[in-house]
C-alpha cells in the first residue's frame, strides 16, 4: 500500500484548483503509477508525471458524458477550432434535429467552459468559442 505526505497532498489539491473530480483523478493516476512501480510513497514527482494523462482522461470522460445538444456544440467547436457565436448557432441549427433555444445553448456553452472542454474569448457579438489551450 502506498502512502502520501501532506506536502504532496497539498500539491494535488493546488493542481486540482477546487475541482474534486480532478483531484480524485490525479490521485487515482498517481496511486496506479506508484503501485505499478512498486513504490511505497506517492511523491510530487509521480503526481507531476501523471498529471497530463489524468487531465486527458478527465476530458475524455467529460466528453463521453455529454448529452446530445452539448456534444453537438462541442463537436462543432472542435471541428472549427475557433468559431464566432453567430456561426456556431447557425451550424448548430443546421445540424440539430430538434434545436434547443438560444438561451439554453448559451447555458450549455457555459457548462462546456466550466468543464474546460472549450474556451471563450470576447463578449456580445464579438464572442468566439475555441478549443482550450492544454496546460503544461
Amino acid at each position: 500500500m502506498s502512502s502520501i505526505d501532506d506536502e504532496t497532498l497539498a500539491y494535488v489539491a493546488d493542481r486540482a484548483a477546487g475541482d474534486a473530480r480532478a483531484g480524485i483523478a490525479l490521485l487515482r493516476s498517481a496511486v496506479e503509477r506508484a503501485v505499478a512501480g512498486d513504490c511505497d510513497q506517492i511523491t510530487r514527482a509521480i503526481v507531476e508525471d501523471v498529471e497530463e494523462e489524468a487531465r486527458a482522461e478527465m476530458r475524455t470522460h467529460r466528453v463521453r458524458e455529454l448529452d446530445t445538444d452539448k456534444r453537438l456544440l462541442y463537436e462543432i467547436i472542435q471541428e472549427a477550432g475557433d468559431v464566432d457565436a453567430g456561426t456556431l448557432h447557425a451550424r448548430y441549427e443546421d445540424r440539430s434535429q430538434d434545436p434547443v433555444a438560444r438561451s439554453t445553448r448559451r447555458k450549455y456553452l457555459g457548462r462546456l467552459v466550466e468543464y474546460e472542454l472549450i474556451a471563450v474569448e470576447g463578449s456580445g457579438r464579438g464572442k468566439r468559442y475555441l478549443q482550450p489551450e492544454v496546460e503544461d
